[in-house]
C-alpha cells in the first residue's frame, strides 16, 4: 500500500480499536466502545489522508499512488473513495489475514490427521489455504442494504431493509456430518465473498495466500511443535 514499516504497529493498534472497541484492552475511553471506535477511525483516516496528500505531491511505486491517479468511468476517484479504499484494505486485510492464519493452525492442531496429510504432501497447500478460509471463516458476518424489492426463497425483502450473511453457515453448507470431520486440505472450491469483499477475495485474497503459503507458513505447518 505504501505504509512504511515503522507505522505498521500503529495500523495494527488502530485496527484493534475500530474492530475490538468493546474489548476493554483496546478502549481509549473506559467503557465507551463507540468513542473508542470513532477515535480509531479518525486517526486512521487522518493518517491515510496525509499519505494520499504526500503521494499526490510525489508519487511512488505503491498502491496509494496508483489510487491517486486512478479513474472510474473517466472520472478520478474522490478523496473520500480513496480513503475508504485504504481503510478497507488495512482493516479487513489485517483482521482476515491474522484470523485465517491463527484459525487455520488451530484447526490443523485439532485435526492431526489432516495436518499429517498436508505435511506429507506439499501439493495440497494451495487447496488447503482455500479450505482454511472456508473452515475458519475469518469474518463471521456482513450486512448489506437491499437496493430493490425482491423475493428470496419465498421471503419478501423490501428495498432499504438490511440483510445479514453469516459466512460460517454459507461456507459449511448443510452437511454437519461432513463439517464435523474437520478441514480437508484437498477440498476444491473457495470461500464465500460478498459485495465489495468480492474484490477483497479476488485481489487481496492472493496476498493472504502468499502470507500463508510462504516459507514461514510451510514451516509452521510441517513443524513438529
Amino acid at each position: 500500500m505504501g505504509v512504511p514499516p515503522e507505522d505498521w504497529d500503529l495500523m495494527f493498534t488502530l485496527t484493534n480499536r475500530v474492530l475490538g472497541a468493546d474489548d476493554p484492552e483496546y478502549q481509549t475511553v473506559t467503557g465507551d466502545a463507540q468513542e473508542t471506535a470513532n477515535q480509531g477511525l479518525r486517526e486512521m483516516f487522518g493518517y491515510c489522508g496525509r499519505l494520499v496528500t504526500a503521494r499526490r505531491a510525489a508519487p511512488r511505486d505503491d498502491l496509494i499512488s496508483v489510487l491517486t491517479g486512478a479513474e472510474l468511468e473517466g472520472e478520478a476517484l474522490t478523496e473520500e473513495e480513496i480513503l475508504y479504499f485504504c481503510y478497507l484494505l488495512i482493516v479487513a486485510g489485517n483482521e482476515t489475514t491474522r484470523n485465517a492464519i491463527s484459525g487455520g493452525m488451530l484447526a490443523l492442531c485439532e485435526h492431526p490427521a489432516e495436518r499429517a496429510r498436508l505435511a506429507a504432501d506439499a501439493a495440497l497447500l494451495p487447496t488447503a489455504i482455500e479450505e482454511i478460509f472456508r473452515w475458519t471463516s475469518p469474518v463471521l458476518h456482513m450486512a448489506r442494504y437491499v437496493m430493490r424489492d425482491t423475493v428470496l426463497h419465498g421471503q419478501a425483502i423490501r428495498a432499504g431493509e438490511r440483510v445479514l450473511l453469516w459466512y460460517p453457515s454459507a461456507r459449511h453448507g448443510r452437511d454437519p456430518a461432513g463439517a464435523a470431520t474437520g478441514p480437508r486440505p484437498g477440498r476444491a472450491g473457495r470461500a464465500v465473498a460478498l459485495g465489495l469483499h468480492r474484490w477483497h477475495q479476488a485481489h487481496a485474497g492472493p496476498l493472504h495466500r502468499a502470507c500463508t503459503s510462504g516459507r514461514e507458513g510451510r514451516v509452521n505447518v510441517t513443524a513438529d511443535s
